[in-house]
């Protein structure tokens, strides 16, 4: 499979680092997880780790997904115009000032519901409210929030429901229209602290306390999940709103218990640009003696790019080397004695979000061949 991806790129004249998406495995996911997530929730898509119009097209169509979550919003301005029946919650708290001018300048902002982690940021939101009251879709009583609760993972957010009993008896004019509670840490616990299940059965407890807080009609997003957490979600409750995202392609970060039946979809394929013998830099005899007496592999071959996040994979022999640093322009990578220096190597990412925008698009991989090419979001 590997030595195909770099063959179909060649035969497409491709000749640089791109960025491959594998159509089976990420359709092959997607229908996992759209039979398999759990039911009773909305199902949100985190444009950050899907940083393409075409990619995110397919995740909603695929899953059946008409709202996404927001991170960054020279992207959320693009993804707006791209979707218009999206509804949008922001992942992070952003500040004031930035979300003053996006509302000014976005025509979709009232689209748009604002995270507020504290009774200081609950302040400076009520005060563009007040101060915008008529002035635009996206100001004044139209203005909606969401708060983010702490439900275990210590990052921020109310960390009591009795703040945010507070909050709310102080959100006028804004429409409140639920929490986020996220919970990943639920599988970065040692197991001595109830790694997995047991956190996460904690988490939704904890997520439950804060949705009692809530009038009923500010219940519509009661939001949690993650791509490392949603196929461990219960069936219904407290929460109604998940997120997901990388699982659809699963960099290497996202190798969960939970997500064993998902396949890696994306992979860098880049060629290689030349190969010689290994060896410290400067010191050709001892490099001589370094290799007959193996203490280091014989050769090493220089690839188109690197410094990715990602790691290689194919051949599965490729090793760094200890003599040369890791190299943006051209990073090098070790063989053992015996093996052919390859045409190309394939790298698989640790994470899909810093990744994807940093090529121009997404080459599409189907039976053989290059199918397409997808453009990616850039900020």
């Amino acid at each position: 499979m590997f030595k195909n991806y770099g063959v179909a790129l060649k035969e497409a004249g491709i000749e640089h680092p791109a960025l491959v998406l594998d159509l089976d495995a990420f359709r092959q996911n997607l229908s996992y997880l759209n039979d398999h997530l759990p039911a009773g929730y909305r199902r949100r898509i985190a444009d950050k780790s899907l940083p393409s119009n075409p990619l995110l097209a397919e995740v909603m169509t695929g899953l059946g997904a008409q709202a996404t979550m927001s991170f960054h919003l020279p992207l959320t301005k693009q993804v707006l115009a791209q979707f218009p029946e999206t509804d949008v919650l922001m992942g992070k708290p952003v500040p004031v000032g930035e979300a003053e001018r996006f509302i000014a300048a976005c025509p979709q902002a009232s689209r748009v519901t604002w995270l507020i982690d504290s009774e200081k940021r609950l302040a400076e939101y009520r005060a563009l409210a007040l101060a915008g009251a008529g002035l635009g879709a996206g100001l004044g009583a139209g203005l909606k929030v969401a708060f983010e609760v702490d439900i275990g993972l210590g990052r921020g957010g109310f960390a009591e429901p009795s703040a945010l009993t507070r909050a709310l008896e102080n959100s006028s004019p804004l429409t409140v229209r639920g929490l986020m509670g996220y919970e990943a840490h639920v599988n970065a616990l040692p197991a001595i602290l109830g790694k997995g299940d047991t956190a996460q059965r904690r988490a939704q407890e904890r997520l439950a306390e804060f949705v009692q807080q809530l009038p009923v009609e500010s219940r519509e997003i009661i939001n949690t999940g993650g791509s490392t957490t949603a196929l461990m979600l219960p069936q219904t409750g407290p929460a109604n709103d998940l997120t997901i995202g990388s699982a659809v392609v699963k960099p290497s970060h996202f190798d969960q218990p939970c997500n064993q039946v998902l396949k890696p979809a994306m992979f860098i394929v880049t060629p290689v640009l030349k190969s010689h013998p290994h060896g410290l830099p400067g010191h050709p005899v001892l490099s001589q003696w370094l290799r007959r007496f193996r203490l280091i592999d014989p050769q090493i071959a220089f690839i188109y790019g690197g410094n990715w996040m990602a790691e290689p994979i194919w051949p599965e022999t490729l090793k760094t080397s200890p003599f040369y640093g890791v190299s943006s322009n051209q990073q090098g990578f070790t063989l053992p004695g015996g093996t052919r220096v390859p045409d190309h190597v394939v790298l698989r990412p640790t994470q899909s979000e810093a990744l994807i925008s940093q090529f121009p698009c997404l080459t599409v991989y189907k039976d053989g061949q290059i199918t397409d090419q997808w453009s990616t979001l850039r900020s």
